[in-house]
């Protein structure tokens, strides 16, 4: 997983969202043929589970630095595909312009 730029602090994830990035990256790949980019981590969010380092949103531009975001079924498709590689215990949600992934063991 690559992140977009400097402001993106990876340091400090949950061990479980640490565990998740290689499937992450696998989905991205056979999906959309490229690594994930992460957009956000534990910056940027002053609320939720960002700060915690419990959430990750993802870039969802048809190749890495086209600034072209994928079609809706496409992007759904993407999150469906996530949902059955990581597993129950993370919520997959589904934006307009990107892709937000958190784990909230209660």
């Amino acid at each position: 997983m690559i992140a977009k730029s400097s402001s993106v602090v990876m340091d400090g994830l949950h061990p479980r969202i640490d565990e998740i990035i290689p499937i992450i990256d696998e989905v991205y790949w056979r999906e959309l043929g490229y690594e994930a980019i992460c957009t956000s981590a534990r910056d940027s969010h002053s609320a939720g589970l960002h700060p915690l380092g419990r959430a990750l949103d993802l870039r969802t531009w048809t190749s890495p630095d086209s600034g072209k975001q994928i079609s809706k079924l496409t992007r759904k498709r993407l999150s469906y595909r996530l949902e059955d590689a990581i597993g129950p215990e993370f919520q997959v949600v589904t934006e307009p312009d990107h892709i937000h992934i958190e784990f909230d063991s209660g």
